[in-house]
């Protein structure tokens, strides 16, 4: 009888959108509040970030040049004679410049929760008391609402995997807050345009972008020794953040993806299972490098972090495939197309205009 209700009341609201939202609000609220209950008070290496200082100077030193004497008597022959003279060379010293310190990765996965949790009620009210304005202009203020969301905690969630993993390069991390934001930004203005060729130059000029990134991240956990299973993390936030970008061009380029995931909705779904997914992975692989070394974290946290990680690894690819195909089988909400300018509408921007 419950389940017939919350089919009736899903699909007289045309409303999935609403109660993803309402779904993911209650998901990472409780993350945030785990995550809140786990930090540890001591124990915990902090972070940082550094820049290198770089340090030009001359080094003066005294060298010592000996000679044969010429004589002639052969005796003294054998006679040296001693000089000295002044040397300088550059020398060139590289020292740590501390931008950022004390970072502590479980605190900054509690602001990363935070902020996604808030920005899921932002949809939950906005779907549910400003239905009309929420799916006017093509979902325009949820499309601006998910990149703004996007643009800060897709790039703090990066940061946390690369401090965890002990880097502690500030250009790295810039870098990838910065392609972000752009990442982003690419993703609104594909969703913006409804000239093809526009979304596709879009989505992959976004792949482009994700790309250094995804390497910068996997190249850091190959490096590293003494933290187990942290490449398959890299490895999982490599496929996880690919899917987004598949997501996004798949609803460009096929009828069939957009007629049957809707493209907000399954948004979410991704969104759910990547940053609880790797932030729980990341705290679990962290916690157990600690619990492997003997160093007690204060208040500690008794779990088996290895089944910890295999169910959120299961987890994972069992919510991305059974939400998608919930989200499949779930009524689609009305879809309002996107204006186009007069040009995209003629067609004149997927041809060659000759004068």
């Amino acid at each position: 009888m419950y389940i017939n209700t919350i089919i009736v009341l899903l699909s007289n609201t045309m409303n999935s959108i609403g109660y993803s939202h309402l779904l993911a609000f209650i998901l990472h609220s409780v993350s945030a509040i785990l995550a809140f209950l786990s930090q540890p008070e001591s124990g915990l290496e902090l972070g940082k970030l550094v820049v290198h200082k770089v340090d030009y100077h001359a080094q003066h030193f005294n060298t010592t040049t000996t000679a044969l004497a010429t004589t002639t008597v052969a005796p003294l022959r054998r006679l040296l004679s001693v000089s000295e003279s002044d040397h300088v060379s550059l020398t060139v010293t590289q020292t740590d410049h501390v931008v950022f310190d004390n970072i502590n990765i479980v605190s900054l996965i509690f602001t990363n929760e935070i902020i996604t949790a808030i920005s899921h009620l932002i949809g939950v009210v906005g779907f549910f008391l400003y239905t009309n304005a929420m799916m006017a202009d093509g979902r325009h203020l949820e499309s601006v609402r998910r990149y703004i969301e996007y643009a800060v905690t897709a790039g703090l969630l990066e940061v946390a995997l690369l401090v965890g993993m002990g880097s502690k390069s500030f250009y790295q991390v810039l870098f990838i807050l910065l392609t972000n934001v752009a990442i982003q930004l690419m993703g609104y203005m594909s969703e913006r345009t409804q000239d093809r060729m526009r979304q596709i130059y879009y989505s992959i000029g976004g792949f482009v972008l994700l790309a250094p990134s995804l390497i910068i991240i996997v190249w850091n956990a190959t490096l590293v020794t003494g933290m187990k299973r942290v490449e398959e993390l890299a490895y999982t936030y490599m496929a996880l953040y690919i899917l987004f970008g598949l997501h996004n061009l798949f609803d460009h380029l096929f009828a069939f993806w957009r007629n049957t995931i809707d493209r907000d909705t399954g948004y979410t779904v991704l969104s759910i299972a990547t940053k609880i997914g790797l932030s729980w992975m990341l705290i679990a692989i962290t916690f157990k490098t600690y619990k492997d070394a003997g160093v007690v974290l204060e208040p500690e946290v008794d779990l088996d972090f290895e089944m910890l990680q295999d169910a959120l690894r299961y987890s994972m690819i069992g919510f991305v495939l059974l939400g998608l195909g919930i989200v499949a089988m779930l009524p689609k909400p009305g879809i309002a197309a996107v204006p186009g300018s007069r040009a995209e509408q003629q067609g004149l921007m997927m041809q060659d205009i000759t004068v």
